[in-house]
């Protein structure tokens, strides 16, 4: 995990330059297919630099959000997020953000505290990223068990469509409402307790 959290803590400061029209694409996948389940409390597990939150922002999608959660393990990331959070609190529609360091797979959420439960290629990370690739799983049963957990409505996962992610791919295909595609990666919209 340390090794994850340095990755990512040296990669803070170029990391929206890097990734942000790789995700771009992931986040029109997301809100093309689930856009009415983004309303009430919404966490973003893996939030990182908070470039989901502003692309929702800046496509008129946080108006029913009345608090937007953003959870990562890498305080560089967080501290890149928290200068984003006056702009998103600000203007004629503001979400009120709240920015806290955990692990996915111990979420410091109550149970079913957010309506929605985000985790855009998290999973991926934790599959094979920086440890390399692991057959048990236990690290990804633990993470999804926990967006499960916290969401009472609703838990969208995405996972790079790759090789290496197949037998992960399948296990959320059994727990999946519906699936996707979106840019490079696999998107889950996952069966919660209530749904």
């Amino acid at each position: 995990m340390y090794e994850i959290v340095r990755f990512y803590d040296a990669l803070s400061s170029l990391y929206d330059e890097i990734y942000g029209q790789e995700q771009a694409i992931k986040y029109t996948a997301l809100i093309k297919e689930v856009s009415s389940l983004l309303k009430g409390v919404v966490v973003d597990a893996g939030c990182g630099t908070l470039m989901l939150a502003e692309f929702l922002k800046l496509k008129g999608l946080t108006r029913d959000v009345t608090l937007y959660i953003g959870i990562d393990v890498s305080l560089a990331m967080l501290e890149r997020a928290k200068t984003k959070t006056k702009r998103l609190e600000s203007d004629s529609e503001p979400v009120e953000v709240e920015l806290v360091r955990g692990l996915i797979e111990r979420l410091p959420l109550r149970s079913n505290s957010a309506n929605t439960v985000i985790a855009i290629t998290v999973l991926t990370v934790l599959h094979g990223g920086y440890r390399g690739v692991h057959e048990d799983h236990r690290a990804e049963t633990r993470a999804v068990k926990e967006l499960l957990r916290a969401s009472k409505e609703a838990v969208i996962v995405s996972v790079l469509n790759r090789q290496e992610s197949r037998t992960l791919i399948e296990l959320l295909t059994q727990q999946s409402k519906k699936i996707w595609h979106g840019g490079s990666d696999v998107f889950f919209l996952l069966a919660t307790k209530q749904g």
